[in-house]
């Protein structure tokens, strides 16, 4: 039931998109979150990503919108070690971007590279940029600490800056630079003050999309997919 309703989720930010020239809409991968006891072989998931992908063409094609996949992680839960997810190979991505645009007969597929899920798996920024090449179409901007996707701000992690603003002009990049960090607890107005002064950037943020399913006191369950949503403890 909660696939069934993310991919309506989808669906219909597809036609917001469109409805406010949006060109881009990022969408994750399918992909099995076990390290530890993966369900599908890498090939069954291959196929279960471009029958998704495949099936959401006809409406990137009526509302003008660019699909961009982005590079994934797992985790063993158990000894909490992380491993290379769906795209986060770039030759796989590019496979998957290649292929799709084929079926689709024109361009309706980019890639969103997320730094902080390079960080993670220590790949090599230069490479990774100059194999995705003109399929890049958005930079997702934020900096850990090489253990956990933190989101920090950039400067605050291990990244390698140079490395990638070096490949970024290579590969002649003119997509979206989203930033995309967490306002730490405790003085967010303030937080969000310093990184508008300090980059002279006009943030909005934002709640993550992520589906839960509540359990009432009574009983019933609810699927809340926004945390401003969350039936009253009462």
């Amino acid at each position: 039931q909660a696939t069934a309703i993310a991919q309506e989720m989808i669906r219909k930010s597809i036609e917001l998109c469109g409805s406010v020239n949006c060109p881009y809409i990022i969408v994750h991968p399918c992909f099995d979150g076990s390290a530890r006891f993966p369900s599908l072989t890498k090939e069954e998931e291959y196929q279960l990503n471009i029958e998704f992908y495949s099936s959401l063409i006809p409406l990137l094609k009526k509302y003008n919108v660019i699909c961009c996949l982005e590079n994934m992680w797992i985790q063993d839960w158990k000894s909490k070690k992380i491993y290379f997810g769906t795209c986060s190979d770039m030759r796989e991505s590019c496979r998957y971007i290649d292929d799709l645009n084929a079926i689709a007969g024109e361009k309706r597929f980019g890639f969103c590279l997320d730094i902080g899920h390079l960080l993670l798996l220590g790949t090599d920024p230069y490479n990774a940029l100059r194999t995705l090449g003109d399929r890049m179409e958005i930079l997702h901007v934020h900096d850990n600490d090489g253990k956990g996707d933190r989101h920090r701000i950039p400067g605050e992690g291990i990244a390698d800056w140079n490395a990638y603003a070096d490949a970024l002009y290579e590969i002649g990049f003119d997509g979206v630079f989203s930033l995309e960090t967490e306002i730490p607890a405790g003085h967010p107005d303030e937080e969000q003050e310093r990184l508008e002064r300090e980059f002279n950037l006009d943030l909005i943020t934002t709640a993550p999309s992520v589906i839960y399913r509540v359990k009432k006191r009574n009983g019933e369950e609810v699927l809340v997919d926004n945390p401003s949503n969350y039936p009253s403890p009462d």
